[in-house]
């Protein structure tokens, strides 16, 4: 019985998020926001330039190592 009372209050905690997270507009067009992909792409993209960075900042370091050494 109380594994009922736990699945039933975790459902109602679940529905008062989603109504949180979606608002209004999921109510009245019966569609889902599509905010979770666009923060998914948005997150894949900014992964992808901070990675192009680090790889930058180590050809950068590279290259000032191979200056000096070559300026000696």
């Amino acid at each position: 019985m109380d594994q009922k009372l736990d699945t039933d209050s975790l459902e109602m905690r679940l529905l008062a998020l989603e109504s949180r997270l979606y608002g209004e507009r999921r109510n009245k067009s019966g569609k889902h926001v599509k905010c979770a992909e666009a923060l998914t792409r948005i997150q894949a993209g900014l992964t992808n330039t901070a990675n192009k960075r680090e790889r930058v900042k180590i050809l950068h370091k590279k290259s000032e190592s191979l200056f000096s050494f070559t300026h000696q």
